[in-house]
């Protein structure tokens, strides 16, 4: 799916409070977990964040780090 950028100001306006095309399609089909890929051949990219102030975006990283060190100590234990 190719899209092109929403204007926010006028999508909440009109009463739909969403970031983007993203959020809009996870809730035209009932998902929670959803995500935006970009792919080109062999690469493949998942955003990990969404729109968010870098210091929140700094710490939901940290979280997301710490979180994933405690499994992989707990996977060797």
């Amino acid at each position: 799916m190719v899209s092109a950028p929403l204007n926010k100001e006028s999508m909440r306006a009109a009463g739909y409070n969403f970031e983007g095309q993203t959020q809009i399609l996870a809730e035209l089909c009932g998902v929670k977990r959803h995500g935006m890929a970009l792919i080109l051949d062999e690469l493949r990219i998942m955003l990990l964040t969404t729109h968010m102030s870098l210091q929140t975006c700094t710490k939901q990283l940290s979280w997301l780090l710490n979180s994933v060190q405690r499994k992989n100590i707990k996977r060797f234990e």
